[in-house]
């Protein structure tokens, strides 16, 4: 497949296959499935396309208004209450956390440079660890795009 013809059968699987499992679950049927359609292609991640693992059709709770979908950053939880890092918050009595991933570490030490160097991914770096991880990632790259190449084009 290291042509341009493999490629766009590639690219041509890939979507067909993402949108074949969108229309199945329905999230252009209803207004309220929007905020759970996934934001990448089933290529990127196949994970956000799992929710069709249950037995019964979860989607429901959504479009009855059962289950309200709210795609913003946590900032503290209080007494039956979210409270969202833009300032907004809601009263609830049970929630349900998919956050998935942020680069950035969960757990803040004093010392913002001991992620790095206990290899927890940081946005904090010294001169030698930057260094020190900036050549491995570039190392990493070099063998991860001769191998596949079509995944430099998500970087």
């Amino acid at each position: 497949m290291a042509t341009w013809l493999g490629w766009k059968i590639v690219d041509a699987f890939w979507w067909k296959s993402g949108s074949d499992v969108l229309e199945q679950a329905g999230f252009s049927s209803h207004p309220k499935l929007g905020v759970l359609r996934p934001d990448c292609s089933i290529f990127e991640t196949a994970t956000s396309f799992a929710i069709l693992n249950y037995p019964t059709d979860v989607l429901d709770f959504v479009r009855e208004g059962q289950v309200t979908m709210h795609r913003k950053d946590l900032a503290r939880l209080s007494d039956h209450t979210i409270h969202f890092k833009d300032g907004t918050s809601i009263d609830t009595d049970a929630s349900i956390a998919s956050t998935g991933w942020a680069f950035g570490p969960a757990i803040n030490f004093t010392d913002t440079n001991l992620h790095s160097a206990l290899g927890i991914p940081s946005l904090n770096h010294t001169r030698e660890q930057e260094s020190f991880w900036t050549s491995l990632d570039e190392k990493a790259d070099t063998q991860i795009f001769i191998t596949w190449p079509k995944l430099a084009q998500l970087k």
